[in-house]
């Protein structure tokens, strides 16, 4: 007598992909829906140039060293090497009023044409918003204007885009 052996027939079944394609399709919905689109700002800043100091001979005239000085309850705005005081500004609750920050700031500007840095001197414990607010302020000019012109110290025109264009950040001791 002989023994059969039985050969089993393995057939592979193909994976069926369809109902996992299904389920990915219906959740790109659910993830495009809940994803939040936001808008990201930046603020135009350049990196610190290095350079030599000039002698106070070399200097035409005493620089500006403009400051505003961040603080809990209001700005301060001083220039000069001993910090003189030119004006203070108080928060209208807790907000920096920035439209009268930028519109002082422009008519020193105007002042001091070929002036182009301002140092904002925050104090430790200031917000960072706060911060962002004022750089702003210090960025635009007044009253939603996009350009001014105003003439240098020969008299020639100059077009401004931006009350001061460069931004050193200081902290206040």
């Amino acid at each position: 007598m002989g023994i059969k052996k039985r050969e089993r027939l393995i057939t592979e079944t193909p994976l069926n992909l369809v109902p996992v394609m299904d389920c990915v399709f219906i959740l790109m919905f659910f993830l495009l829906q809940s994803a939040q689109f936001i808008h990201l700002y930046e603020l135009s800043s350049e990196t610190p140039v290095i350079a030599s100091v000039p002698s106070d001979k070399e200097l035409e005239h005493e620089p500006l060293n403009l400051t505003v000085k961040v603080m809990e309850r209001g700005l301060e705005i001083r220039s000069g090497m001993q910090g003189k005081l030119i004006s203070k500004i108080s928060d209208i609750a807790n907000k920096i009023n920035q439209e009268e920050l930028s519109s002082q700031l422009f008519s020193i500007r105007v002042k001091n044409p070929l002036e182009k840095f301002v140092i904002i001197a925050p104090e430790i414990d200031i917000k960072y918003e706060k911060i962002v607010k004022v750089m702003e302020a210090v960025n635009t000019l007044p009253e939603g204007k996009k350009e001014a012109s105003i003439n240098d110290n020969k008299g020639n025109p100059l077009l401004i885009t931006k009350n001061f264009e460069y931004i050193v950040i200081e902290p206040n001791t």
